[in-house]
């Protein structure tokens, strides 16, 4: 398959539309080159004075041409670039969905997680004040948070009960495998921010690299909330879901240790706002709500992972 191919026919489609645009300025440059060595070597019958003017015009014509001609053909150039780029990170785009959606699958989870993780970063990177386009490279950035996890064997994923230390030092692993899938292309940057230090912990004891406050990335940073949030409100093989309540009083009572505390408190405006969109139905939470601490021990947990 070619690199043109990969957008569903947009780039071939481009590029037809600029050989034939070559094609016509370069029938007309070539018009203006035959006219002018007409001129030059005085096949036409004209007075000698007129075929110097023509010489000229027809040179300064054909100069000006030129000029216009490779400033054409660079744009076009740049359009077909634009669009077989755009067919790559398109095409990159959907191998890591399609991947993150694979180690989502291997950790039982109900299919939708990616999804709301990606709209939750989104809109928290908005209320944080970053602009539209930012959020966005943040949202997506978010849905590879995981992808490691295709490295990390299921009976370990799927354990209902506690983990060994053993078992939680292979599941830690899965942040460093996450880099390492996605390569070292500065395209996906952020994506590899989020899959190695979305378990990085506000202070400092987090893990792969134990990164403290701001120096753990911000697209990390927000996809933990995200995450986290996410976890609690579902069910998984080793917890009940929680109410929206009692996740949001883990995530207040826990900024400033485990997560960014600005990010935190985006996060619950846009909850009492009714704009995240949890496993169940929207609608304004209490935060005073406080969990038992046997529920708080498998919410504990659920961050771990």
């Amino acid at each position: 398959m070619s690199l043109l191919s990969l957008s569903n026919g947009k780039a071939g489609g481009t590029l037809s539309v600029v050989r034939r645009r070559v094609v016509r300025r370069e029938a007309l440059g070539l018009a203006l080159w035959v006219g002018a060595v007409l001129v030059v070597y005085g096949t036409l019958p004209l007075p000698f004075t007129l075929h110097l003017f023509l010489m000229f015009t027809w040179l300064a014509g054909s100069g000006l041409t030129f000029i216009w001609m490779s400033r054409a053909n660079l744009r076009d150039t740049e359009d077909v670039f634009q669009e077989s780029l755009g067919a790559v990170l398109r095409a990159h785009e959907d191998i890591i969905t399609r991947m993150a959606m694979y180690s989502e699958a291997k950790d039982a989870l109900t299919g939708e997680h990616l999804h709301r993780v990606r709209e939750t970063a989104t809109v928290v990177a908005r209320e944080l004040g970053l602009e539209i386009e930012e959020a966005r490279a943040i949202g997506k950035a978010a849905v590879a948070h995981d992808l490691g996890k295709i490295g990390i064997p299921d009976a370990i994923l799927g354990k209902p009960g506690k983990l060994t230390a053993e078992e939680f030092d292979v599941i830690k692993t899965h942040t460093e495998i996450g880099e390492r899938v996605l390569g070292q292309s500065p395209l996906f940057e952020l994506e590899r921010q989020a899959a190695r230090y979305h378990h990085e912990r506000w202070d400092g004891s987090g893990y792969p690299d134990g990164l403290t406050g701001t120096n753990i990335p911000l697209v990390a940073r927000i996809t933990s909330v995200a995450d986290v949030f996410d976890a609690l409100v579902t069910r998984r093989p080793y917890k009940e879901p929680w109410s929206e309540g009692v996740a949001a009083t883990y995530l207040k009572e826990n900024a400033g240790t485990h997560f960014d505390p600005d990010v935190v408190e985006a996060f619950l405006r846009l909850l009492e706002r009714g704009e995240i969109n949890g496993h169940r139905p929207v609608r304004r939470v209490s935060l005073s709500a406080q969990a038992p601490e046997p529920v708080r021990e498998a919410v504990a947990a659920t961050a771990a992972r």
